[in-house]
């Protein structure tokens, strides 16, 4: 049996403006790349103009602390919570899933023939 596909054109994001928005976190995916595991966390706009559009981040899995600071994960899980998580605390990342936040959504850019725009920042919900 043969399974056949048909190769079309890779589709880029319709760019928002360079904001910050309020937001919530919808997926988490975990991958493997040149620079070893890593975690794809989705954000969606929860109000205002652009609500409903999706922006990523993505952060090495390590969650860990040292002088200098923390980990890139460990501060948007932070974040998150909205409080310092301790050493050796087990977590499970699915449970930050509805979490809210507000995001730092970047300038829009090309890459090949792609439009791509992420989150460079993700930061507490206004109170």
């Amino acid at each position: 049996m043969a399974i056949k596909r048909k190769v079309k054109k890779a589709e880029g994001i319709k760019p928002i403006p360079a904001d910050i928005y309020p937001a919530k976190l919808v997926s988490i995916a975990e991958g493997d790349g040149d620079y070893g595991k890593y975690f794809k966390l989705e954000f969606e706009v929860t109000d205002g103009t652009y609500s409903g559009e999706k922006r990523t981040i993505i952060a090495s899995d390590k969650l860990s602390r040292g002088q200098k600071g923390g980990s890139k994960l460990l501060g948007i899980l932070e974040t998150l919570t909205g409080k310092q998580l301790d050493f050796d605390q087990e977590i499970d990342i699915e449970s930050y899933l509805g979490s809210r936040c507000r995001i730092l959504v970047d300038e829009a850019e090309t890459k090949g023939d792609i439009q791509i725009q992420n989150v460079g920042k993700v930061m507490p919900p206004k109170e």
